[in-house]
């Protein structure tokens, strides 16, 4: 019996392993606004949202780099990412706007309709 779960466990590890590699080799792809757009499946312009409301934080999430552009940092956007999945979102109902009518308008609205 524990033979077998010591061969399970050597598997998941040598699939764990496998799966770090190739991260390595995709993270550095992971740099661009337009490579980050895609991997979180939302539109540049909602990129450039989390940077001017502060959801993407200087140094965390991002760099400035020596050409003065964005340069995105891979492993915080993984984390992003995973806590974005595994946020509840609550939407709020819009209320139906009641409107009032006098007695009159609603006899012409009655007989109109």
């Amino acid at each position: 019996m524990f033979e077998s779960l010591e061969n399970i466990l050597k598997q998941i590890t040598k699939s764990l392993q496998r799966l770090e590699l190739l991260i390595q080799l995709l993270l550095p792809k992971l740099i661009t606004k337009s490579a980050v757009a895609k991997f979180l499946n939302v539109s540049a312009e909602k990129i450039n949202e989390y940077i001017e409301t502060g959801e993407f934080k200087l140094n965390e999430h991002y760099i400035i780099n020596e050409h003065n552009k964005i340069e995105f940092i891979p492993e915080a956007l993984i984390e992003f990412k995973m806590n974005s999945i595994n946020k509840i979102k609550i939407i709020k109902k819009k209320e139906k706007e009641k409107i009032v009518l006098s007695k009159v308008s609603s006899k012409i609205l009655k007989g109109i309709l």
